[in-house]
């Protein structure tokens, strides 16, 4: 058939056949043909750029690598090395008459060179070994001469003297002593030794009489009945307040309950984030400010064992976080004024253990002491198997159940992936994950009071002769009238 003639009104011909016209240089066929690929409208296609690059850039490239290995070639001469085209040694050539002779002489020669670099290895080894030895023996004696101290641990050694200063500072200059103690355990929190103290030695270094008031902290880890009870009791000696620190994470404008901590109304409160028992301590401190007719500014100073929330108690009072808290014990290193209102002042002092024993288990289970200090923690979680239920144990730690002490620990060991060599359970390691949250409050426990013969009304005959200004029948939460946040009246 023959080729389609090249018309305009038809858009789907195909481009025409120009038969065997020899193509010039130029490719005008070519481009007639690509015309007619690209739909036969005149626009021409873009020649592509060419790779091929410019002679100039060809010599300069040369020119550049000849002049690097002219440069290689120059410091390996510098340097002694040989070069990659350099000349095999031929050797000694058979016809000289001295060639055997000369061979012996160079392989004794290698020998000797050999042995010579041997045994200066060995003696480099020897002289290595030596210096690991005395190093060794060095440190065995510093070792011995100078035992490496235990850990510091709060209210203990030079620390207990250093806190006992400013413990005696704060007792000498306040007017009130806020001795703050944890709820699950407050007789063993008690500073029989400061209250004496205060009573005696410190009674008379002011003007004004000094008074205790014991704050019932942490009430929010026990029952609300066993609060009450150990209220009742603590009342019989000294004033004393249930008290649950604020634990809103903002650094101002704390939540403050006006309910008061032993009232039937409190338990949700108490279980909230809001400050449960501030306003009744307020009060008292107000009542003794009136009763000693004080004009002026009055000082109160909190002590209390390690841990057991001073700190918070102020933050709580003042409803900012002005002090440092931490769960770690010894948090607090110094005594910190802290100015509630005009007339009020605030003194936070470090925790000390008075008269405690450091290696007591008692001491270990009042978070007194931090767990990495607790010199025999086995026998701290032996103590809390035998005080906690087994049926909280096995609840906490979600394990079968045991028999002893040591038992418990393997198989809290193998739940929590504390285990030695070749899979043997690591028992310190833990009985220290026991104490943590044991600490923390995770495992639950507390004390009950002893039980009194006396009554109620016998607990409230002992406080209305202690002081009138600390009557704690009228400090309720239903007597409680706040004017504006800052003036407060019964």
């Amino acid at each position: 058939s023959s080729p389609p003639s090249r018309s305009s009104s038809s858009s789907s011909s195909s481009p025409p056949d120009f038969g065997d016209a020899p193509e010039g240089r130029g490719g005008a066929h070519a481009r007639e043909r690509a015309v007619w690929a690209a739909g036969g409208s005149g626009m021409v296609r873009k020649k592509a750029k060419s790779k091929r690059g410019s002679l100039k850039d060809k010599y300069k490239v040369q020119r550049k690598v000849k002049e690097h290995k002219k440069k290689l070639r120059k410091l390996q001469r510098e340097n002694g090395l040989k070069s990659r085209h350099s000349r095999k040694d031929p050797g000694v050539p058979n016809l000289w008459p001295y060639k055997e002779k000369l061979l012996s002489r160079m392989g004794d020669a290698k020998d000797r060179a050999r042995e010579l670099d041997q045994q200066q290895r060995q003696a480099r080894k020897e002289r290595l070994e030596q210096r690991r030895l005395e190093r060794e023996a060095e440190a065995k004696e510093n070792a011995h001469k100078t035992a490496p101290a235990p850990a510091k641990m709060p209210g203990t050694g030079n620390e207990k003297k250093w806190f006992m200063k400013d413990l005696k500072q704060l007792m000498e200059v306040s007017d009130v002593i806020l001795e703050v103690l944890d709820a699950r355990d407050p007789l063993g929190c008690r500073c029989r030794k400061i209250e004496q103290m205060i009573q005696g030695e410190y009674a008379s270094s002011t003007s004004r009489t000094k008074r205790i008031i014991l704050v019932l902290n942490k009430i929010d880890l026990i029952p609300q009945e066993v609060a009450t009870k150990w209220v009742k009791h603590l009342r019989r000696e000294f004033a004393c307040v249930a008290f649950k620190a604020s634990t809103q994470q903002q650094k101002g404008n704390y939540g403050e309950s006006n309910v008061s901590a032993t009232s039937s109304q409190a338990s949700e409160e108490i279980q909230g984030s809001k400050c449960v028992g501030g306003q009744q301590l307020l009060q008292l401190i107000k009542n003794y400010s009136r009763s000693q007719n004080i004009k002026t500014s009055i000082t109160v100073g909190v002590i209390g064992f390690p841990n057991v929330g001073k700190s918070s108690l102020i933050n709580s009072l003042k409803r900012a976080r002005v002090v440092g808290v931490g769960a770690v014990p010894g948090f607090t290193k110094q005594c910190q004024l802290v100015k509630l209102d005009k007339q009020t002042s605030l003194i936070d002092s470090p925790g000390v253990l008075f008269d405690a024993d450091t290696s007591d288990v008692s001491t270990s289970l009042r978070n007194c002491l931090k767990v990495e200090a607790v010199e025999d923690p086995v026998g701290a979680v032996k103590e809390i198997v035998r005080r906690c239920d087994k049926t909280t144990l096995l609840t906490n730690f979600r394990i079968r159940d045991f028999s002893n002490a040591d038992e418990f620990l393997y198989l809290v060991a193998q739940k929590r992936g504390k285990l030695g060599k070749g899979g043997v359970p690591n028992l310190i390691s833990a009985a220290r994950v026991v104490l943590r949250e044991w600490n923390s409050g995770k495992i639950p426990y507390y004390t009950l009071p002893p039980e009194d013969p006396e009554d109620e009304h016998t607990e409230m005959k002992l406080t209305d002769g202690d002081a009138k200004e600390f009557d704690v029948r009228k400090v309720s939460s239903e007597a409680i009238k706040s004017d504006g946040g800052n003036k407060m009246e019964l």
